[in-house]
C-alpha cells in the first residue's frame, strides 16, 4: 500500500513539470471555454488532458475537431479510443498546426522582400490505459501517453519524443467524483 501512495504523491510532483503542447489548446472545445484545458469524459479528447481517462470507455469513440487560432492559424485534431474488455483502452491521436496564409517576410522599413515562411507542426500520440487495483471502494487506473513532436519553420526542421503518465481515481458510491493526476 506504502507503494501506491509513493507512486501517487511522485505523480503530483510531476505535473508541475509538464507543458502544453506550443500553448495551445488541444481542442475546439477547450478554446470556446477560454483555453480552461477541458475535454470530454471519457471522450477521445480525455487522453491530451489525462492519459488514464480513457480506460472505462466501453464503446468505440472518435473526435474530430477544428479551430482558428490566431494570426489564421489552424489547428486541427482527430482522436480515437476504442475499449477492450478486461485488457484496458487503446487510443490513438493526430494533433496538427498549420497556417492558412504564407506569412510574409518584411524587412525593417515594413518594406515585402520577396521571401516567404511556411511553418508547421504535427503531433502523433498513442494511448494505453487499464485499471490497477480496486482502492477504497473505488478503482484506480493509470495511462501512458507516447507521443512524436515534429515542427518545421522555414527549412528547418525539429522532432522529439514525449512521454505521459496519468493516474485517475473513480469512486463506486459517489458517481461523478472522479480524482486524477
Amino acid at each position: 500500500m506504502k507503494k501506491y501512495f509513493f507512486i501517487l504523491f511522485i505523480l503530483s510532483i510531476a505535473q508541475v513539470l509538464q507543458s502544453s503542447f506550443l500553448k495551445i489548446d488541444d481542442t475546439a472545445i477547450s478554446f470556446g471555454l477560454g483555453s480552461t484545458g477541458v475535454s470530454y469524459i471519457r471522450g477521445a479528447s480525455s487522453m491530451l488532458v489525462n492519459p488514464a481517462s480513457t480506460y472505462y470507455r466501453k464503446a468505440f469513440n472518435i473526435t474530430l475537431s477544428q479551430y482558428m487560432g490566431p494570426e489564421s492559424i489552424a489547428c486541427s485534431y482527430i482522436g480515437a479510443v476504442k475499449g477492450i474488455p478486461k485488457f484496458g483502452a487503446l487510443g490513438l491521436a493526430l494533433k496538427s498546426l498549420y497556417p492558412l496564409d504564407e506569412i510574409k517576410m518584411i524587412n525593417e522599413k515594413g518594406e515585402y522582400i520577396g521571401e516567404q515562411i511556411n511553418f508547421y507542426s504535427y503531433l502523433i500520440d498513442i494511448n494505453f490505459s487499464h485499471r490497477l487495483i480496486t482502492l477504497f471502494d473505488g478503482y484506480l487506473y493509470s495511462g501512458y501517453n507516447l507521443k512524436y513532436i515534429e515542427q518545421g519553420l522555414w527549412k528547418y526542421i525539429s522532432y522529439g519524443f514525449a512521454a505521459d503518465i496519468g493516474i485517475l481515481y473513480r469512486s463506486r458510491y459517489v458517481r461523478d467524483l472522479k480524482i486524477g493526476v
